[in-house]
């Protein structure tokens, strides 16, 4: 096992780029890019961990509780994997100290190919709520070039609508309305994470109608994606979220960040139709899933099976 120190990122980010991983590698990328190339980007208290290096096989990007300076991903339990030899992974999960597996916890967009050996590792500790649970844990990869995307015809839309005509990234004042109608958020701590995303420049983009209620927003995630987006019912069929989108890939582009993705749930039919007319591309093979672990005898107060809760109560 090595932990993988600032001298070593350069190396590391051409690893990460490897056919063999790539894209499956691009959450853990653009942190580690942030942290070699963009400090106002870099997000406190992440460790990269691998079976080995160079050269590695199996790489979990998680948070580091000794950094007094973390931000909360998920109560601080997120974890990101990529690997492209599965015995690897598991022997790197089984590691004391890699995964506190006393605590509950969120693996957040891997490659489903990897699902079943965490699977395997996780049920010797507790149990999972996984992609065959849910279907929003099940998703398809999207790549999207910031400087390769289409824009829409202004004005009125084809069902002769009219769109809001105002976009600019959501402020401080608006973050309570997106926590409250984000689909993976509405918590205290989702609170806390877009107001760090906002504050600290991260890319986001909002719609307002003629009397300045936001109506839609796009929120950039700390992996510099395309984390998710919402339009108010009553403005859909008017194209926002390609209007929103565009913006915001020139934003991304402005920053240098040239290679963006999005994840979409597998019946979402609309976004992905949304995202293609952007000019995003779909990934065929690049399935992805999503893993909540609880632990026996895990506390019933854990905030991050708090946060389950509230998105059970939304989805």
């Amino acid at each position: 096992m090595v932990a993988i120190q600032d001298e070593q990122l350069d190396l590391f980010l051409e690893e990460l780029r490897r056919p063999a991983v790539w894209p499956q590698s691009i959450q853990i990328y653009k942190h580690a890019e942030n942290y070699l190339h963009r400090s106002e980007h870099k997000w406190p208290g992440m460790k990269f961990t691998v079976d080995c290096f160079p050269n590695f096989k199996a790489c979990i990007m998680g948070p580091n509780l000794n950094d007094s300076n973390a931000i909360p991903r998920r109560s601080l339990r997120t974890y990101n994997l990529v690997a492209n030899d599965v015995a690897a992974l598991r022997r790197l999960l089984e590691i004391p100290g890699v995964i506190d597996w006393s605590k509950a916890a969120y693996f957040s967009a891997f490659s489903s190919e990897l699902h079943d050996t965490l699977k395997l590792v996780c049920e010797q500790h507790g149990t999972t709520i996984g992609p065959t649970d849910r279907t929003d844990f099940a998703h398809v990869g999207f790549l999207i070039n910031t400087k390769d995307v289409q824009p829409v015809p202004s004005g009125k839309t084809e069902q002769g609508l009219e769109r809001p005509t105002t976009l600019r990234p959501f402020s401080a004042a608006d973050i309570p309305n997106v926590n409250r109608l984000w689909a993976f958020s509405g918590t205290p701590e989702g609170m806390a994470y877009l107001t760090y995303l906002q504050s600290h420049g991260f890319p986001n983009m909002a719609a307002y109608g003629a009397d300045s209620e936001m109506v839609g927003f796009l929120i950039c995630n700390s992996e510099m994606g395309l984390a998710a987006a919402h339009v108010s019912p009553e403005h859909r069929g008017r194209q926002l979220f390609q209007v929103m989108a565009f913006e915001w890939c020139k934003a991304m582009a402005a920053i240098g960040q040239t290679d963006t993705f999005a994840f979409v749930a597998n019946d979402n039919i609309a976004s992905m139709k949304s995202l293609t007319r952007l000019g995003a591309k779909k990934v065929d093979d690049w399935k992805v899933s999503y893993v909540l672990f609880r632990p026996k005898n895990c506390d019933p107060a854990d905030p991050l099976l708090a946060w389950y809760d509230v998105i059970s109560n939304k989805n």
